[in-house]
This record gives C-alpha cells, structure tokens and sequence, in this order.
C-alpha cells in the first residue's frame, strides 16, 4: 500500500450523496455500475500503464487508479504530475480562469479511495476521503468524489463534488467549465471546494481541506 494512502473501506452515507450529485453533473443516463475500490498498485508499478489500462471484469480499475495517481501527485506537491492528470479541456479552462492547480504537498497528508462507479462507458466517480493534520496537530478529514472521463491519453479529471456542511448539498465543480461557477457564486470565503478555494492566512489551517492553491491569491 503506497505511504500515504489508507486501506478501502464502505463508503459512508456522505460519499453516497456526493456521488449522487456528481452523477447527476456528469450525466447519468442509467444506472451506474458499481464496484469496490481496488487493491493498492505495487509502487514501482507504471504510472501510465495502469491509468490507461482497461479490465473488462472490473471497469473500475482504470478510473481508480488515475484518481489515485492524481491524488498522489497533490499529496507529494506535483504540479505538472497532477495538472497532467486533468482532462485536456479542465486543463486549458483552470489555467485561462486563474485555477491552475499549485499542489502545496504534505507528508502528513492521507487519501482514501473509498468506491467508485461507472455512471457511462466512458465517464465514473471515484469516491475518495482526503485528511491531513490542522495547525493544532489535530487530523481532519474531507470527503471528495472525483468525475473522470476517458480521454485519447487514458481516464482523466474533469470535475469534483466537495462536502460543504451538513445541512447543505455538494459544492459540484465542473472543471471543464469553472467559470460558470465564479460568476454564479462569485468570490467565496466559507463552505469552499479544494480546488477554489483562496489561500488562508495559515498555511497550516489550508492543508487539510484545500490540497489545491487559488493562482491569484499567491
């Protein structure tokens, strides 16, 4: 098991509901296919091969495996290795809206990859669990569901769904088109995706929830 990452576990009643509303982002016609999140990839495993492979017998496989690819790449602070893992067009679109992807990187960090479902032959969600240590030691965790497409290069991210709060549905991000969220909500300050969210005045306090940096806030 890569340092870092934590052992499968059933997805909470939380994963579920931010799965359902990126489902609904990515367009679910039918009804999904769903499957355990996979074993662990050996760490000397090929990076490309097993994001690009595909297994008849566990269609998942291929989108776990680039959501765990692109996770690690945050986790160790990869710039290139993760913006490499977004769809093509996320890519051109958060670069143009001053969203590129800084990943600060963490050693403390730790990701779950929790389930993950195959909303159309070529789109899933990965259902995923990211936490990390506060500014006062304490581990905090946020619940996340990537949206993949498979593109010419293998599965890629094209959106997110973050816990907000409780009593309040996922924020969905769709990164192919991330304007349409700044001028819907405008400048946010509370409930934030990790992707959008601004840079907090301790560095430490952003850890947890935001593995992303806003471009335009360094």
């Amino acid at each position: 098991m890569p340092a870092g990452e934590l052992i499968v576990m059933r997805c909470p009643a939380a994963c579920t509901v931010l799965s359902a509303g990126l489902m609904l982002f990515v367009g679910c016609g039918e009804s999904g296919t769903s499957s355990p999140a996979a074993a662990s990839n050996s760490g000397g495993a090929s990076a490309t091969t097993a994001v690009a492979s595909t297994n008849s017998s566990n269609p998942t496989a291929a989108p776990i495996a680039a959501a765990r690819t692109f996770l690690q790449a945050v986790q160790k602070g990869q710039t290139e290795r993760a913006a490499g893992m977004l769809t093509p067009l996320a890519l051109q679109m958060t670069t143009e809206n001053d969203l590129s992807f800084s990943p600060p990187g963490s050693a403390t960090a730790q990701f779950t990859i929790v389930d993950a479902q195959m909303v159309d032959a070529d789109k899933a969600v990965v259902e995923t669990i990211w936490s990390d240590l506060d500014a006062d030691g304490n581990r905090t965790e946020e619940q996340i569901a990537w949206a993949l497409r498979l593109d010419a290069a293998g599965w890629r991210i094209s959106g997110m769904a973050a816990e907000v709060a409780a009593d309040q549905p996922p924020l969905v991000i769709d990164f192919e088109n991330p304007r349409d969220l700044i001028e819907k909500d405008g400048p946010q300050t509370t409930g934030q995706s990790p992707a959008a969210m601004p840079q907090p005045k301790n560095p430490a306090d952003q850890v947890a929830r935001d593995p992303f940096q806003d471009q335009t806030t360094r």
